[in-house]
C-alpha cells in the first residue's frame, strides 16, 4: 500500500519539479479514542526505522466524549524510546487560503486520490481474505471503507473543487485586468 504511495510521490516530483515524499501512514478508529492502540506505536516504530521523520495519523470518526460529541477527531502522533507515544502538533490548512502555486496540479490530486481510494479498497481485500468472508468482519470492513472514502473526499475532494471554483472567479479578474492592460498600449 505504501508503495503506492512512494511511487505516487516519485511521479509527482518528476512533474513539478519540487521534491516530494511520503511522510506518514493513517488508519482510522471508529468510534473509539482517537489515540494509538497498543499496536499502533509498534506499527509506527517500524516506519520510522524506514526514516526518521514519519508521522502517524488516526482519525477517529463518531467518536464521543464529554467535551465532543460525535466530532471527528485526527491524531498525529511518533513512536519515542520505549514504544511511548508523542503527539506531534499538526495544523490543517483550508486549500483556499492557499496560493495558487502551492496546489499542485489538478491531475496529480485525482492520482492521489486514487491511490488512496486503492489502499482503502486493498484493505478491505486483506480483511476478506484473512477472516475468509466471515460477516461480521465483512460488514466492520465495508463500513470502515465509507468511512475513510467520505473522509478522503471531505479531506482532500471537496475543499480542491471549492478551491477551483475560487481561482475561476479570480483567473476571469485576471484576464479583465490584462485585456484593458494590452487595449491601453495598444492605443
Amino acid at each position: 500500500m505504501l508503495a503506492g504511495a512512494s511511487d505516487e510521490a516519485e511521479r509527482y516530483t518528476k512533474q513539478v519539479g519540487h521534491h516530494t515524499r511520503v511522510i506518514g501512514w493513517y488508519h482510522s478508529h471508529p468510534r473509539i479514542t482517537p489515540y494509538p492502540s497498543q499496536v499502533d506505536p509498534r506499527s509506527q516504530g517500524s516506519y520510522q526505522q524506514m526514516e526518521s521523520g514519519w508521522v502517524g495519523l488516526i482519525f477517529s470518526v463518531f467518536y464521543s466524549d464529554a467535551t465532543n460529541r460525535n466530532g471527528v477527531s485526527i491524531h498525529c502522533f511518533q513512536t519515542g524510546p520505549g514504544e511511548t507515544h508523542e503527539k506531534v502538533e499538526i495544523e490543517i490548512v483550508p486549500v483556499g487560503s492557499m496560493p495558487l502555486r502551492s496546489l499542485p496540479p489538478c491531475e496529480v490530486t485525482h492520482r492521489l486520490l486514487h491511490v488512496f481510494r486503492s489502499e482503502v479498497n486493498a484493505a478491505v481485500e486483506l480483511v476478506r481474505r484473512r477472516c475468509k468472508d466471515a460477516p461480521d468482519a465483512m460488514a466492520a470492513a465495508f463500513a470502515l471503507q465509507e468511512v475513510q472514502l467520505y473522509t478522503l473526499e471531505k479531506l482532500i475532494a471537496q475543499p480542491t473543487l471549492r478551491h477551483l471554483r475560487a481561482c475561476i472567479s479570480y483567473m476571469e479578474r485576471e484576464v479583465k485586468r490584462l485585456e484593458k492592460e494590452l487595449a491601453a498600449q495598444n492605443s
